[in-house]
């Protein structure tokens, strides 16, 4: 937890009850798509949202922030009638985040974590996860059948190898676990 639960003062991520800020940002950017696309009563839907979005810049979850972007442009699209109001609602959450990182102090750990979006070059976890990506393609094309199960998480305990106690990936535990072929079969949906 020490990437969560920092020990200098200011470096605490939120997460609420949740294991950590990935999927709290994760749950906040789905649910603040849900709640602006909603015909909820006014005050208590930007009470919701007003909050929301503070919870999810306070997690400092990059892909999340990026989703909530993405869905907005999205929300926007087809919103029809409803676009200028929209339109209205984005610029209000751009103050109120705005607001939000201005009140912090310079140094803090939000501020550091928005520069790194313009300097990836100099990103740690993206440069942790493009070498995790690239040794799991390696061992993905030695292995078409997959390692079998129990070989990521808590089960590898159980055995000698407790390399992939760690796997940073849900989406590249499938192919890893069931190889590419499984993959394909687990992932193809009959209708």
């Amino acid at each position: 937890m020490a990437s969560a639960i920092g020990v200098e003062p200011g470096s605490l991520r939120a997460f609420s009850t949740m294991n950590s800020p990935w999927p709290f940002g994760m749950t906040l950017m789905a649910l603040l798509a849900f709640l602006i696309g909603t015909r909820a009563w006014r005050f208590q839907r930007l009470f919701a949202v007003t909050s929301g979005v503070i919870g999810l810049i306070a997690s400092q979850t990059r892909a999340a922030w990026g989703g909530f972007i993405a869905s907005w442009f999205v929300l926007v699209t087809v919103a029809g009638r409803a676009r200028s109001r929209l339109l209205q609602a984005a610029a209000m959450l751009i103050l109120i985040g705005l607001l939000a990182v201005i009140a912090m102090p310079p140094g803090n750990a939000l501020t550091t974590r928005l520069a790194t979006l313009t300097t990836l070059g100099s990103d740690d976890s993206m440069a942790v996860r493009l070498q995790f990506y690239q040794s799991f393609f390696i061992d993905a094309v030695a292995h078409p059948l997959g390692a079998g199960l129990g070989r990521t998480g808590v089960a590898t305990r159980l055995s000698e190898d407790g390399s992939m106690l760690h796997f940073d990936s849900g989406l590249m535990n499938v192919p890893f676990v069931l190889g590419w072929v499984g993959a394909l079969t687990y992932a193809y949906r009959v209708e």
